[in-house]
């Protein structure tokens, strides 16, 4: 959701004809994945990531999104995945 409303809508109204190629958004992405990773490689005692980083998900509250594949977005999001795998590139 914020991200959607700080950076996407925004994004997509500034760059109406480079949202033409449906490619764009992934550099859009790759662009705030960076930020993301800058700002936890500074703060890498951040209360919130820690927290986060590496929560599992243990019950079944929402029957529409089944506990796997909650625990499967935290992982690679967490400390195992998706942020780490960046920072290894930058």
């Amino acid at each position: 959701m914020l991200w959607g409303y700080f950076v996407y809508h925004p994004t997509k109204e500034k760059y109406k004809e480079e949202f033409t190629d449906k490619q764009f958004i992934w550099k859009v992405k790759a662009d705030w994945y960076s930020i993301d990773f800058e700002f936890l490689d500074e703060n890498q005692r951040w209360s919130t990531w820690e927290a986060f980083a590496d929560s599992v998900y243990s019950e079944d509250i929402l029957d529409f999104y089944p506990r796997s594949d909650i625990n499967e977005k935290l992982e690679y999001i967490g400390s195992t995945g998706f942020l780490v795998e960046i920072g290894k590139k930058l």
